[in-house]
């Protein structure tokens, strides 16, 4: 099965018109579809990648929206709307866990505030592609520059789960400075995806 990868997109549409140019079976969206995460945005971005096919998208830290109750009317519209909020799915016997989490960033949402939180939101079960908003540490997919140099923002639970993890990918995002970068974390394959529109296959 043919996935095309995803993250922060922030309402840009843009990237819609690149996806009529790809052939693919379904879309895998790690986080940040939308920018202040109200529910009108949620609604616009998904119609706009409605391709007849699989969306399996989880939340990012501006996905307000999907923590709402009314946002279960907007996943009732469509059948192939699969929202991962620390759960899975299972498509073409392929199993999908998402996860929006990230570390504590300001006062946005889905955020953990110490790396233990992080325990609870892991999935406990196999799973072949895993949807994690928070990159993990270590691997150069969450560096950024500051006033003090550099930082790495990841994850270190996220890194140590990913290290003895059976999943084939990790989809993450989040950080934008490394959009379409990979690493390997052992056997698993880790995309910070942004608009790179990777193509992965299961």
């Amino acid at each position: 099965m043919k996935f095309v990868c995803l993250s922060d997109l922030h309402n840009d549409l843009r990237v819609v018109t690149k996806l009529f140019e790809l052939e693919f079976d379904a879309l895998l969206i790690a986080g940040d579809l939308t920018n202040f995460g109200t529910l009108e945005e949620l609604r616009v971005i998904l119609e706009a990648l409605d391709f007849g096919k699989p969306i399996i998208f989880t939340a990012g830290n501006h996905d307000g929206g999907c923590a709402k109750k009314e946002f279960k009317k907007i996943l009732k519209t469509n059948k192939n709307l699969h929202y991962l909020e620390n759960s899975y799915v299972k498509i073409n016997g392929i199993t999908i866990y998402g996860m929006p989490q990230t570390l504590r960033f300001k006062n946005w949402w889905f955020m953990v505030n110490k790396e233990a939180d992080f325990e609870k939101y892991l999935p406990k079960e196999h799973a072949d592609i895993l949807l994690f908003h928070q990159p993990p540490a270590g691997v150069g997919l969450a560096t950024v520059e500051s006033a003090f140099g550099e930082h790495d923002t990841g994850s270190e639970a996220v890194r140590a789960f990913l290290e003895s993890s059976s999943a084939k990918y990790c989809i993450t995002g989040h950080i934008h400075e490394h959009e379409g970068e990979e690493a390997f974390l052992g056997p698993v394959r880790v995309i910070n995806a942004g608009l790179s529109l990777k193509i992965i296959e299961v």
